[in-house]
């Protein structure tokens, strides 16, 4: 139960993430594309994380009351309210004229109303050992970022 538990939240965590940095992401979008389509889908996406966020929180409900003698119960996750304001929140579409940062949105260290993305094993390994700056990894490059936003975005 417990490793299902752990495997919903980080993925739940991702998500969170990413809809908020695709949300965002919508303020830097070039004047011809078909803007109702995309409120349309933003909406939808929403309305879709919304629902699973529901459940999850619930299912977690229901293995902390499961637990409710065991020690492990600590270990099951509670879920805020606070995360769906804040996607609610995040404007979208308002033609923001500076630079989109997608590694503003998507690192380990941004927090939305207590959820972080989840370390990857490298990153935890990383982190564990604590190596010194100079081993630490490089910042992508201008033109690593613009190749990134251009292939989250060609797709809608």
């Amino acid at each position: 139960m417990l490793q299902l538990v752990d495997e919903i939240y980080c993925l739940l965590s991702s998500l969170t993430h990413l809809l908020a940095a695709f949300i965002m992401s919508t303020n830097y979008l070039s004047k011809n594309i078909d803007r109702p389509k995309l409120l349309a889908k933003l909406n939808d996406f929403k309305s879709i994380f919304r629902s699973n966020f529901e459940l999850s929180k619930h299912f977690f409900r229901k293995c902390h009351t499961a637990l409710a003698h065991s020690p492990h119960k600590d270990f099951i996750p509670i879920l805020d309210n606070k995360v769906i304001d804040h996607i609610e929140a995040v404007p979208s579409m308002q033609e923001l004229q500076n630079e989109f940062n997608l590694f503003e949105y998507l690192n380990y260290k941004k927090n939305i109303a207590g959820i972080k993305i989840p370390l990857s094993y490298g990153a935890t390994i990383h982190t564990s050992i604590n190596l010194p700056e100079e081993q630490e990894p490089k910042k992508p490059t201008h033109t690593h970022k613009l190749i990134l936003q251009f292939g989250m975005m060609k797709h809608i």
